[in-house]
């Protein structure tokens, strides 16, 4: 739920980050007006916060043991059909809008970072420009771990789009 709420400040013309994007803020009208909607939604019995949650009923394991119609899941939820063989055909959906414009938040993924307090950052920071902003480690990346690629160009490129996709033919 935390992701919908992000989108939605968003959605209502908001944003969650301070003045200089150190921390965030939710005291705000764009935040009080999704919190808002998002407790309507419950009120209303759109959605079940205490039957569906990520420690005691996990939505996507919910969805493909047939408890749930929709979730809220990754593109990597693919990977759970090895857990339910015998589920059929899935798809995905965007998330419908609060606002005019459709926009999100995501907060998490493959992601690498690097401590402003650590004695190495600089190697660190080599690593991570090998790993992740080189387009042929990059890529190497994405076909091992089938995920979504963070480099345009990797996805821009019909050649290697092709590639990526006969190995995880659900990224399209």
């Amino acid at each position: 739920m935390f992701l919908s709420f992000l989108a939605g400040i968003l959605q209502n013309g908001g944003d969650y980050w301070n003045e200089d994007h150190t921390a965030f803020t939710f005291n705000t009208d764009a935040a009080r007006t999704t919190l808002n909607q998002m407790m309507r939604m419950v009120d209303e019995g759109i959605v079940d916060p205490v039957l569906f949650n990520d420690s005691a009923n996990w939505g996507g394991n919910a969805f493909f043991s047939n408890q749930a119609a929709i979730t809220l899941i990754g593109p990597w939820a693919v990977h759970l059909r090895d857990d339910f063989p015998d589920f059929g055909e899935l798809g995905y959906v965007a998330l419908p809008s609060f606002g005019e414009e459709p926009v999100f938040a995501a907060d998490a993924g493959w992601g690498l970072t690097v401590s402003k307090n650590s004695s190495a950052s600089d190697v660190a920071w080599d690593f991570v420009q090998f790993a992740a902003a080189n387009a042929d480690n990059a890529l190497m990346w994405n076909q091992t771990s089938h995920t979504i690629p963070a480099l345009r160009s990797l996805v821009e490129d019909e050649a290697t789009r092709s590639t990526l996709l006969a190995d995880a033919p659900w990224l399209e």
